[in-house]
């Protein structure tokens, strides 16, 4: 990353390069480019104004962007049968390859696409094995609501039931997921003893699972650290909430997420930029 002349990445995003596709050129992540940017203006202001109206059109654009349904499935048939590539498809389109993955996730996302979705989850297990293309907490919290075990959870996505299984003990560990982790373990219980919850504990039940059904969609992108994306959405819900008035509940009701949501956007936030802190100092 050092040896990138940035005042060049600078003008090249100018005139018209997305932070998205500088990031793929130089190999950095696009938040880690954006940063580096940044830093470049406390010195060099002069361009400034240029670099954030190229950022601004660039994310109109890129929202602007409508695929029909049926090119999104068909482009989901092709990948799954090896025929095409996500890159050369984006290229053909003329369309930037992480607009167009955020599109077909969208398209899969959708329940009458479920059976679509799992063979694009099977396809993806071939290119990450550690299924880092799943959102297990969002597939956690789905499972939960819709009442369904983790074997069933398992054979509507494709997924090999142990690897849930991991996924929800990983939750143990994990500050602000605590809760979550408590119902899992006894929902499982419950399922294996074939003891239904009552209808007051129902209602319990969905009101804590109810403060983590904002965890995003299940199928992301693989090709990107899962962390980073998690680092990227709470970072920016952090910001969001700052230029908010208000209390806390103000600031996430105006959000759509809960409070708990945002108090654990801030907890990890903090504990992923110090974990980077000591990994930058280390490469020094």
């Amino acid at each position: 990353m050092d040896s990138i002349n940035i005042e060049e990445v600078i003008d090249e995003i100018i005139n018209g390069m997305s932070l998205r596709e500088a990031g793929r050129k130089y190999q950095i992540d696009r938040e880690s480019l954006k940063d580096k940017c940044m830093e470049y203006f406390k010195t060099n202001p002069e361009k400034l104004a240029s670099f954030e109206q190229a950022i601004k059109n660039n994310k109109v654009n890129s929202t602007a962007i409508s695929i029909p349904d049926e090119t999104l499935k068909s482009i989901c048939i092709d990948l799954c049968d090896k025929k095409d590539n996500i890159r050369a498809i984006a290229t053909r389109m003329k369309v930037d390859e992480d607009t167009l993955k955020e599109k077909l996730f969208q398209f899969l996302s959708k329940p009458e696409h479920l059976v679509l979705a799992r063979k694009y989850i099977a396809y993806q297990a071939t290119l990450h094995p550690d299924y880092s293309h799943i959102n297990f907490k969002a597939l956690i919290v789905e499972m939960i609501k819709n009442n369904m075990s983790q074997s069933q959870i398992a054979e509507e996505y494709g997924i090999p039931v142990r690897t849930i299984g991991r996924e929800i003990e990983k939750l143990k560990k994990e500050e602000g997921y605590e809760k979550l982790y408590d119902i899992c373990k006894e929902y499982s219980y419950r399922k294996m003893k074939r003891k239904p919850f009552t209808e007051f504990e129902q209602l319990l039940m969905q009101a804590v699972v109810e403060e983590y059904s904002d965890e995003g969609p299940i199928l992301v992108d693989g090709g990107m650290d899962k962390r980073r994306m998690q680092y990227e959405k709470a970072k920016k819900n952090i910001e969001l909430a700052d230029n908010i008035q208000g209390t806390e509940k103000d600031k996430a009701d105006a959000l759509g997420i809960s409070v708990s949501t945002l108090r654990r956007n801030k907890i990890f936030v903090a504990k992923y930029e110090k974990e980077q802190e000591i990994s930058d100092n280390k490469q020094k």
